[in-house]
């Protein structure tokens, strides 16, 4: 699903970094990367990936969830506002959010 997402993201004209296949990965990216915005699962490799969430959060850096999880699915309080795009991918939508978060720059 992540090279899916990663091909969409870049014939769409956004330069993409990542994946990140584990949370340490992902935290990584998050702290060191100059980011305009950022694409997250709630789980990588097993591990809910809020503190990754959280370090993007305290950096000002949008992001949105891409999840299987419905929308009953309990987040962290700095992540209720994140928007959710559900898994199968629905490309428009996908699209839309991304560019809703990468405007914030």
């Amino acid at each position: 699903m992540a090279l899916h997402t990663q091909q969409i993201v870049t014939d769409a004209g956004y330069e993409v970094v990542g994946p990140a296949f584990t949370l340490e990965e992902a935290k990584l990216l998050a702290e060191e990367e100059p980011l305009d915005g950022a694409i997250l699962d709630i789980y990588l490799a097993g591990e809910l990936v809020w503190p990754a969430a959280e370090i993007l959060s305290k950096r000002g850096v949008g992001f949105l969830f891409q999840t299987g999880f419905t929308s009953k699915f309990e987040m962290p309080q700095f992540c209720k506002a994140a928007r959710r795009i559900a898994k199968p991918l629905d490309r428009a939508s996908f699209l839309s959010a991304l560019a809703e978060i990468s405007a914030r720059v």
